[in-house]
């Protein structure tokens, strides 16, 4: 988990550097604050329930009866 939290401040630094080398708009530094902000909170989320969440159960759900028609069709 705090690998991630790295990577996310490595980016959100770099981007706020460049933003600020090319003056761009308060409201842009807030969307860049926010969305970064939210996309951690995501990804720390899904690591700490990636045991309990497997995609694959999802994806056989939908595409299993798919699957089992052209296999038996």
């Amino acid at each position: 988990m705090i690998m991630i939290l790295i990577v996310y401040l490595t980016i959100g630094i770099a981007e706020l550097r460049y933003l600020r080398r090319e003056k761009r708009k308060k409201r842009t530094f807030v969307i860049l604050i926010v969305s970064l902000t939210l996309l951690l909170l995501l990804s720390e989320v899904l690591y700490a329930v990636r045991t309990s969440f497997q995609i694959s159960v999802w994806i056989e759900a939908l595409f299993g009866p798919i699957d089992s028609w052209l296999i038996d069709g």
